[in-house]
């Protein structure tokens, strides 16, 4: 076999010339070498001694795409994709050794609005040659176009979560100040809030909707302590000491698990370290009048007084992201028609994009509103009709299917 620095195009017709003759010496020699009995070695001369490939036959369609714009995919999509129904009906080999094929098939584009498919030839290629068919029938080919509307929405809603988003960072105070341990635990989940939401705009925009609902949920709860922050102005002090009690506790079983394991040989320093933490959190607690160290209402109770049971469900549905049950998937399965359904990894439903990107601006939002009940900053520019319109995307979406058919 030709073998060297040619490029492919120059080494494919060099090794067809060479193929059949150079398998058939390899034949002969395995042959020889299991020491066959006449009658066998005359059972493996012709036909089987021909070399086939082992792939089988494969399918290509020859087109064009059509199109005055750029957008040639469809907005769920980011290239264009050919859906290809192919059955073979009859398959049969003549005496002159001619293949004889007859099938049916369906092709179905996916493609963008005011793109059209110009087929110009099917090719099936397999060990013995091309077979070609340079004229697919017309009524094979059924187009499957992007509704302008979806991809539309899509864009509004991305638009509206990056206007909020640049909303939130210039409203946000710069510069350093003077503060306490515990407003210094509030600026933490507040900008972990105001973080979060920047990573879900960002999976949004490109269309990774089930990592954005997973961030989403984590911005949810934050948003809740910090409005049950802002609305207990006395109790704010002991339930953050009490959350960071617990944080330390949380620290201390992750290093004891570690030891455990055998990840960890010397966690005494370590452990040592977090009791110095609790102790000089308690010392500052009692410093301050705290008797008694409080916590954060759960999430229901949350839900039902600073927002309400739709959010709340919300944030139920995304637990299935976050641990991968069945329920995580209908944002990565579509129906493409009756019987085939699309598995991917984008997803631009408009639906699916506005329920989570209103979901989290309606978060991020009441977390600024809170964060200035606290420190008594000045109201946000349109903070209201940011809140309006967050709250008009979660009701559109909330009688409609969001989920993926």
């Amino acid at each position: 076999m030709e073998h060297g620095f040619l490029s492919f195009s120059e080494i494919l017709p060099l090794a067809e010339t060479v193929r059949d003759k150079t398998a058939s010496y390899l034949r002969q020699a395995i042959v020889a070498l299991l020491e066959f009995t006449e009658d066998l070695k005359e059972f493996f001369q012709s036909p089987y001694d021909k070399p086939l490939g082992t792939t089988g036959y494969i399918r290509q369609f020859n087109g064009y795409l059509l199109s005055e714009h750029d957008d040639l995919a469809a907005t769920d999509q980011k290239y264009p994709i050919l859906n290809w129904k192919f059955q073979v009906k009859s398959f049969s080999i003549s005496d002159d050794g001619k293949f004889n094929l007859s099938y049916e098939q369906e092709i179905s584009p996916r493609v963008g609005e005011g793109v059209s498919l110009q087929a110009s030839s099917i090719e099936i290629f397999g060990p013995e040659g091309i077979i070609v068919d340079p004229q697919p029938k017309r009524e094979h080919i059924k187009p499957i176009v992007s509704k302008p509307t979806d991809k539309l929405e899509f864009k509004e809603t991305i638009e509206f979560l990056e206007s909020v988003k640049n909303a939130v960072t210039s409203y946000v105070p710069k510069g350093y100040c003077e503060t306490n341990p515990t407003d210094t635990l509030v600026l933490l989940k507040f900008s972990r809030a105001l973080g979060l939401f920047e990573g879900i705009t960002l999976l949004l925009k490109n269309k990774i909707s089930e990592e954005g609902m997973i961030l989403a949920r984590s911005l949810y709860i934050e948003s809740l302590h910090l409005l049950e922050l802002a609305a207990s102005k006395d109790q704010k002090a002991a339930k953050l000491l009490g959350w960071e009690n617990q944080s330390i506790s949380t620290d201390r079983k992750l290093i004891l698990e570690a030891s455990n394991l055998g990840l960890e040989k010397n966690v005494r320093e370590t452990l040592e370290m977090l009791e110095n933490r609790r102790e000089k959190l308690q010392r500052f607690a009692r410093d301050i009048g705290i008797q008694r160290l409080g916590t954060f209402s759960s999430e229901k109770d949350a839900s039902v007084r600073f927002r309400n049971l739709n959010s709340y469900w919300t944030y139920l549905l995304s637990h299935q992201m976050v641990y991968g049950t069945t329920g995580a998937h209908a944002y990565r399965v579509k129906k493409s028609d009756e019987n085939t359904f699309l598995i991917h990894f984008h997803n631009d439903d408009p639906q699916i994009i506005g329920e989570i990107g209103g979901f989290s601006a309606e978060s991020v939002l009441l977390s600024c509103n809170a964060a200035r009940q606290i420190f008594g900053w000045k109201e946000m520019d349109n903070y209201n009709l940011f809140l309006q319109k967050a709250q008009a995307l979660i009701a559109k979406n909330d009688d409609e299917n969001a989920t993926i058919n």
